[in-house]
């Protein structure tokens, strides 16, 4: 690839002391792939011919008039690399000396060619290497604005990070000789809830640029309503270049703000938690949340999630429409009157499953920029192998409408489960670029550390989705984080995926929450169908588990211990769900035929103790993925480990009215 012009930028202007600069390395292709295992995303073009090793206290970095404070904390975040890696006091800000390594940071209006047209271009980037004179190098890194050069660096820090090293008493770094050029395919890439807030530093070096996060919405006894944020979450947000959007909670559960106190005449006819949306105050109080939060610097549009349970009021004037239409209305009402005070301010509203059956109402009802977001509990929250972009929203956005959606990036929304699975996210990221959509806001239970690899895959396909494979992605994933046999990690988690995904996908062991497994057993279940979903043949249930047996032996090799423990768990659901198959075909009813009773025990006691082996390795595997939550886990952790404990005492009742013993009950 030919060095390209560039307009604006981060530069890096290697002037090197006489005799000349340090000398250039080339790079075969291994070694360029190798190198870039580092940067995730993975950028859209690369090429790493060679590369340039230098002293780290050689370093410098220049700012001109138009440097912003994204520009100086992108230049901080450097720094501290530098200064981390090497344990040494790094001022890359210093006087400059002769042979001084130099980091030009400069903006103009005017982009390479090449950016011009690509979606996205306010975060699209060139990195560039020229040789402009003997004795200099240059490594320029081109952008239009602030999150393109941010973003630069971003990736500029990933390259570095493997490469700083001790040479004698010198501390030194490699500085790529190439081109890079880069765009995201997803406007919008993030996370509500969890620990998205606090995790917002580290997300930020893949690109991370979104979290939903709620406001306190609140009315005092005057009937004013009053709404605010958490700053210092804003500040940290600000020097990242991560957009925070407020959210104003599900319509239906705002009782608990002072609402109906303040407003009785609001309590909707016919479900007493639910708000009459005739009544013009909840207008006023929309309005008047919106507009505090519209004051908030850095705040640029509010989200309302639209009600997400029971039923709407049944008055005389909200009967004449459909409930969600008349959401819509006061919601969008609000926001135009809080326009007067923030004209700049955006509003948002989420689909909910409350409103599935009223979507096509609501999506016509949405005026022209009103941006809308996809959620449902039970159609985004799962991870099927179902596409989770439906006809009509496929159209919304041929027509020209901005979507976002909301998926889990875990096993699901109401259970904690080990899912490091690339194909999984690869499937999902993919379909909502493919489709069109403009933003992902992801979610994970109760935290991403549980769910490290799949939220770093999302970020790697939110932005490149037709970048890497998830082979090569796993492989990537395992470099960066030190597996200590990386081929080991990737044919493991090749072999895992396919299994964890047929269990998770199959809704299990999410709908043990609700119980049920039990009465399986004593009744049936076809192929395809309930906790079997994702199987489609009797075989697949004996392939899994011979898939999970290669696994484990590969997370051996790996050296991963929450490879191993993933796996272990795995495979106790495998067990389990292959026990019910082969049980509801044994028991009938209440009883065994004598000719199957051994093998009904065998199956019986592999149940039971593949339920109990989950409440073991669940406390094992945080502790080998999350070592700092060990001692802090949420309530959806332990109900998960509850839930196949209370499996496997349901299991024993029907053992013991089959006449068999069940050796696991407590006395």
């Amino acid at each position: 690839m030919s060095t390209l012009k560039y307009a604006a930028g981060l530069s890096l202007l290697l002037c090197a002391a006489s005799p000349g600069m340090p000398k250039a390395q080339t790079l075969t292709d291994e070694e360029a792939a190798n190198w870039l295992r580092s940067v995730t995303p993975l950028p859209k073009q690369v090429k790493l011919a060679g590369k340039v090793t230098v002293p780290i206290s050689r370093l410098r970095v220049r700012l001109d008039g138009t440097a912003s404070e994204l520009d100086r904390c992108g230049v901080r975040e450097l720094e501290q690399l530098l200064a981390s890696s090497s344990r040494t006091d790094v001022s890359l800000s210093a006087p400059e000396l002769g042979g001084t390594f130099a980091i030009d940071l400069v903006q103009t209006d005017t982009i390479p060619e090449v950016l011009a047209a690509r979606p996205n271009r306010d975060q699209a980037y060139q990195i560039a290497s020229e040789a402009p004179g003997i004795g200099h190098f240059r490594l320029r890194c081109a952008a239009e604005t602030e999150v393109g050069t941010y973003y630069a660096v971003k990736t500029l820090k990933q390259l570095l990070k493997p490469t700083i090293r001790q040479n004698g008493d010198v501390w030194t770094v490699d500085l790529p000789i190439g081109t890079i050029i880069d765009w995201p395919d997803l406007e919008e890439r993030g996370a509500w809830g969890g620990d998205c807030a606090q995790d917002l530093e580290r997300l930020s070096d893949h690109k991370f640029n979104l979290i939903e996060r709620h406001a306190k919405a609140t009315v005092d006894a005057n009937g004013i309503g009053h709404a605010t944020m958490d700053m210092e979450v804003m500040e940290r947000a600000r020097n990242h270049a991560v957009r925070v959007v407020p959210i104003i909670h599900h319509l239906e559960q705002l009782g608990r703000s002072g609402l109906f106190k303040a407003y009785p005449n609001l309590r909707a006819k016919g479900a007493e938690k639910s708000i009459c949306f005739a009544q013009p105050e909840i207008v006023t109080v929309v309005a008047q949340w919106l507009t505090d939060l519209g004051r908030i610097p850095d705040v640029s549009e509010v989200m309302i999630w639209l009600s997400e349970e029971g039923k709407g009021c049944t008055c005389t004037t909200c009967a004449k429409d459909d409930r969600f239409v008349n959401e819509v209305r006061v919601c969008v009402a609000a926001w135009i009157k809080a326009k007067d005070t923030c004209p700049g301010l955006g509003l948002r509203l989420l689909l909910t499953q409350a409103s599935h059956k009223s979507n096509d109402k609501v999506l016509a009802a949405v005026p022209e920029g009103v941006k809308v977001s996809y959620y449902h509990g039970g159609l985004t929250y799962n991870t099927t192998r179902k596409p989770m972009i439906y006809p009509l929203l496929e159209n919304y956005v041929k027509g020209g409408r901005w979507l976002g959606g909301y998926p889990t990036l875990g096993a699901n929304w109401r259970i904690v489960a080990p899912f490091s699975n690339p194909w999984f996210v690869h499937f999902r990221l993919t379909e909502f670029v493919e489709d069109g959509l403009a933003c992902l806001v992801g979610y994970t239970v109760p935290t991403n550390d549980l769910y490290k690899m799949n939220v770093e895959a999302a970020m790697e396909w939110a932005w490149n989705a037709g970048g890497r494979t998830p082979k090569a992605f796993a492989r990537a994933y395992a470099t960066r984080r030190g597996v200590r046999n990386v081929d080991a990690f990737v044919r493991w988690c090749e072999r895992l995926s396919p299994v964890s995904w047929d269990v998770y996908g199959s809704g299990f062991p999410y709908r043990e929450v609700y119980g049920g497994t039990d009465g399986i057993v004593r009744g049936s279940i076809k192929m395809g169908t309930g906790i079997l979903a994702e199987f489609a043949r009797e075989e697949q249930l004996d392939e899994d588990l011979a898939s999970c047996a290669a696994a484990l032996v590969l997370a051996h090799q790996a050296g991963d211990e929450a490879a191993v423990l993933e796996t272990q768990i795995v495979q106790a659901y495998v067990q389990v769900l292959k026990s019910v198959w082969v049980l509801s075909k044994l028991v009938k009813k209440d009883s065994v035929a004598p000719e199957n009773r051994d093998e009904a025990k065998r199956y019986f006691d592999l149940l039971q103790g593949s339920c109990s082996a989950t409440a073991s390795l669940y406390p094992k595997w945080v502790a080998a993925e999350a070592p700092e939550l060990e001692k802090n886990q949420s309530a959806r952790f332990w109900d998960t480990v509850a839930v196949m404990e209370r499996l496997a005492a349901r299991i024993g009742t029907v053992m013991e009215d089959c006449g068999f013993e069940d050796k696991e009950k407590p006395y």
